[in-house]
């Protein structure tokens, strides 16, 4: 599969896999964002791309992101959906605290400098999916149920 994408912003490096085999292209920090605490951020990153059809791509935190800089993504992960053309965006979160960060280096506003990796960008196939609808007490059975939040334990 080819991924196309485009520089939307000036001097920005390609996404890129940071290692053959890895499961998401790393992306980077378009210009440098403040992001205080307890407030949702955009960050860009200064690139757009042209998923195929039958394809979507998923924009999740780098597993280093939270401890690093102390934010999370509150959305946890970012859907682009195949006919998306625009600059691509993660949502950040600064917490209010860090337990990651002893107490001492922790500060209360960050700011993310450009060029720094934060985010993957994830594609997946779109598996073909039939309809068909059903009451409820026709749905399968299942060990779980009807159980919601915390059904399936701690």
């Amino acid at each position: 599969m080819k991924l196309t994408f485009a520089r939307v912003r000036d001097g920005m490096p390609e996404p890129s896999f940071a290692h053959d085999g890895d499961a998401g292209l790393d992306l980077y920090c378009a210009e440098d964002v403040f992001i205080p605490k307890n407030t949702f951020t955009m960050i860009p990153t200064g690139v757009a791309v042209a998923i195929p059809k039958g394809y979507y791509g998923m924009l999740v935190p780098r597993s280093s992101t939270f401890k690093k800089y102390g934010f999370i993504f509150p959305n946890s992960v970012g859907i682009i959906d195949s006919g998306y053309r625009g600059e691509l965006f993660g949502t950040a979160y600064r917490l209010d605290a860090d337990p990651q960060i002893p107490k001492e280096k922790y500060v209360e506003h960050y700011t993310l400098k450009k060029g720094t990796k934060f985010a993957q960008l994830i594609i997946h196939k779109i598996p073909k999916v039939e309809l068909e609808e059903k009451k409820s007490y026709e749905l399968s059975e299942t060990k779980r149920g009807k159980g919601g939040f915390g059904s399936t334990g701690n």
